[in-house]
């Protein structure tokens, strides 16, 4: 209980709002930075997958049978368009437009009705300026318009020193086709920049905000990082402290608001002073990779296992396996066990990922689906890309702009010099006409497809 309170204060809604570190960096301790770097290294790969093709274990047969087939497009380098086809006769099942700029990733699945494409989902991640992930749509196209099906929000504000100071999370309510607010944050930081604590509230039976939670966050002399972390509930318009968190050792603190205690010592306070309730640790791996292990004590006061997390990379910085396991509160015997495989050739290309879920009847590992990588484009030689530009005519303009470039149905958006979005649009075609008479005087930023254009108003 008092694990999972902590987790939904402290990283329910930030494991959603990442950063890309820029306008952040001066808060980074240096071994952070280095992390980041090398995970930026292992980023940037020298081929890009042209062709993968999927499995799905058959129980029956006890072998794979294929699915489907997925041929990469991609334009300069970004992925831009997969065709999806029948592994056996070749034909044509869907495809995905990606688009991606600093703002915007966008994944349009499209279906093939025998004669053409059909828009059939959207998927839209947002970031603002300074690069935090700002929100999520998932679409669907009913009756020739998208129709939101899930979603979330999170709303920022900052302080003059460019620290969040509030961050709204709302999540999208189908039936009542509207944004609702899940919880909010007030962010306290010091006068040397370090992390203070925040205040979650979340709403009440009528609608409106309530405080709920309130971490503290201490510091002994020499701490770069909290070590200490105090939790407060509000019951019955009172705060109680109810558990504290005694931290060794933070995953990535470079971030505050995404940061993850993974070796620390759980101390819960029922009434009578604090008490250990849990405790995890983790343990690095030669290969890069670490093993996390989360215990409990039973109520014969004994320390037991309740779950353990495993990552490792090979020689390369490649990611080898992620596997899970949770046994409960306590109890030794597993609730699940995920397992990814992933393998490489002598080109450090990735050949295959298989995926493996636990099997409660036989107790095991049992086969689910896997993706084959027979094909490879070099991205270092200068024909495997072919760069396009977007062309905007008149520039400047006082009211409509006609823009060349563009795939149909991809999304373009419109922002000012200062980061915000004004205008939002889906190219109907190569050609599509633009409107910006209603835009005060001044210079914007077109993206779509991936691509950047400058816009200037009259």
């Amino acid at each position: 209980m008092i694990r999972t309170l902590f987790s939904t204060a402290l990283l329910l809604s930030f494991s959603l709002t990442y950063a890309q570190q820029r306008g952040f960096e001066q808060y980074q301790p240096k071994a952070v930075k280095e992390i980041i770097q090398k995970n930026l290294r292992r980023s940037t790969p020298t081929f890009l997958p042209e062709i993968e093709k999927r499995y799905q274990w058959n129980l029956i047969n006890g072998d794979w049978d294929s699915t489907e087939v997925l041929r990469y497009v991609y334009d300069n380098g970004e992925l831009d368009t997969i065709r999806i086809t029948n592994p056996v006769t070749d034909a044509p099942i869907a495809r995905e437009i990606h688009t991606k700029t600093p703002q915007l990733e966008e994944v349009l699945r499209q279906t093939y009705t025998g004669s053409g494409y059909e828009n059939e989902s959207r998927r839209q991640v947002f970031f603002n300026q300074f690069g935090y992930l700002i929100g999520e749509e998932l679409q669907t196209w009913n009756n020739n318009s998208w129709e939101t099906t899930e979603g979330f929000k999170t709303i920022l504000e900052y302080n003059a020193d460019n620290r969040i100071s509030t961050a709204e999370m709302q999540f999208w309510d189908t039936q009542l086709s509207a944004w609702l607010t899940e919880v909010k944050y007030f962010i306290g930081w010091m006068n040397d920049g370090r992390f203070d604590g925040y205040l979650l509230q979340v709403p009440s039976e009528d609608g409106t905000l309530e405080d709920y939670i309130r971490i503290d966050a201490q510091y002994s002399a020499a701490a770069i990082e909290a070590d200490t972390v105090y939790i407060e509930i509000q019951f019955m318009g009172t705060w109680m402290e109810v558990a504290r968190y005694i931290v060794s050792r933070w995953d990535n603190y470079d971030d505050i608001l995404a940061a993850e205690p993974v070796s620390y010592i759980e101390q819960a306070d029922l009434g009578s002073g604090y008490t250990d309730s849990g405790r995890q640790t983790r343990v690095d791996l030669a290969n890069g990779g670490y093993i996390d292990t989360y215990e409990e004590l039973n109520e014969d006061n004994i320390w037991v296992i309740a779950s353990t997390e495993e990552v490792a990379y090979n020689e390369n910085n490649d990611l080898l396996y992620e596997r899970g396991y949770d046994y409960g509160s306590g109890v030794q015997m597993v609730n699940y066990w995920d397992n990814f495989i992933y393998t490489y050739d002598v080109q450090n290309r990735r050949t295959e990922v298989v995926f493996q879920s636990y099997d409660f009847d036989a107790q095991g590992l049992a086969n689910q689906t896997r993706s084959v990588y027979p094909q490879y484009i070099d991205v270092t030689s200068t024909t495997a890309v072919k760069p396009t530009t977007i062309k905007a005519y008149p520039n400047p303009s006082a009211g409509l702009v006609q823009v060349e470039g563009l795939k149909s149905g991809v999304q373009g958006r419109i922002f000012n010099l200062l980061g915000a979005e004004v205008l939002r649009f889906q190219a109907q075609g190569e050609n599509h006409t633009l409107d910006l008479s209603k835009l005060p005087s001044g210079v914007y930023i077109l993206e779509a497809g991936g691509k950047s254009h400058r816009l200037v108003k009259q």
